[in-house]
This record gives C-alpha cells, structure tokens and sequence, in this order.
C-alpha cells in the first residue's frame, strides 16, 4: 500500500531555504500569526456584541416612548367622557384606532403585557407603588395595575407598577424593624 523506499533512487535536491531553515521557528511564527488573527478575532465579535447590545438599548427606549404614547392615548379616551357631538366622536375613534395600531405593531415584534391582576407580585417585573389593606385576597396579590408592564424577546421592556394586597389594617405589625412580613418590604420597594 505504501510505496517502498529504493536506496537506487536518486535524492531530489533540497532547495536552499530549507538546509538553513529552522522547523521551530516556523513553527513560532506560524503559531504567533494565528494568536494575532485569533485577538483580532475577538476584538470583532465584542465590538459587534457591544453595538448589538448598543442598538437593543435604543430599540428599547424607543420601545418605551412608544408605549408612553400609547399610554396617553388611553388615558385620554378614558378621560374624554361623555361624547356631544360627531366631532368629539371622529376624534375619540381616531384615537382608539391609532392606539389599536400601536398594540398591533408591539405584538408583531412579540412585544406583549405582563399579566399581573390577581396574581402575586413578581419583583422581577413589577414595582408596588402602594399597599392597600384588604382581607378578600391573599397578602401580596396584585389588585390593580397603576402603569401595564411590557416585556420582549430580549427581556423587560418597562415594569408593571402595581397596588398590592396587604392584610387589614388592625392585622398590621405594629413594629415593622422585628417582623420581616410581607407588608414592611412592599413598603420599601
């Protein structure tokens, strides 16, 4: 299968180069050539890590803004009241249209609420604004949401900030530095 060496053969000349080479050196240089392309290697990928997560933050705020648009659409169709005339009527479904518009294009890029009413408060994605007694619920369950919290593929976008269930008021620690309860650390978040 391999040739067989024939002692009769007469040897191909080495060039020049070679007689004086050193395996070793080659071997050095070639080794610290690809060490260079390897760290020029890495400095690419962070470089283009940094600007992708550069371009994620702007997106975010951004996404944001948007949100805080839509927003203050809702709050005034909420606000707007009773409807007098077809005016204030063209007005207010322009608005809900619009608004619509927006919640459409969030959910297209998986840009979706956080589901918070009725269950506890996640810290993850949601701040308490405010703790109201009330015997109904278990202690820490969200009972209304002050601002909607929305989250994408990437993580949060903005947290929900929320009004939480304590117990009544007669059921409260008196002293809060002793008792670790669920009261005291809502109230400092």
């Amino acid at each position: 299968m391999t040739e067989r060496f024939d002692l009769n053969q007469t040897p191909e000349p080495v060039p020049p180069a070679a007689e004086h080479a050193d395996p070793l050196q080659a071997m050095r240089s070639l080794y610290g050539r690809i060490a260079c392309l390897e760290r020029a290697l890495e400095r690419e990928r962070e470089q283009r890590e940094q600007e992708g997560q550069e371009a994620a933050e702007i997106t975010q705020e951004l996404l944001r803004t948007v949100l805080e648009m839509h927003d203050y659409m809702a709050e005034t169709v909420e606000r707007f009241g009773v409807i007098t005339s077809a005016q204030e009527s063209a007005l207010v479904r322009r608005t809900v249209d619009f608004a619509r518009l927006i919640r459409e294009a969030l959910a297209r890029q998986e840009i979706e609420p956080i589901e918070t009413l009725g269950k506890p408060v996640d810290k993850a994605t949601s701040e308490v604004e405010d703790v109201v007694a009330n015997d109904s619920v278990p202690p820490g369950t969200v009972l209304r949401e002050v601002q909607v919290g929305y989250r994408w593929p990437l993580g949060l976008i903005r947290p929900a900030r929320v009004i939480v269930a304590a117990p009544e008021a007669d059921e409260l620690p008196k002293d809060d530095t002793d008792d670790e309860s669920f009261t005291s650390t809502a109230q400092e978040s």
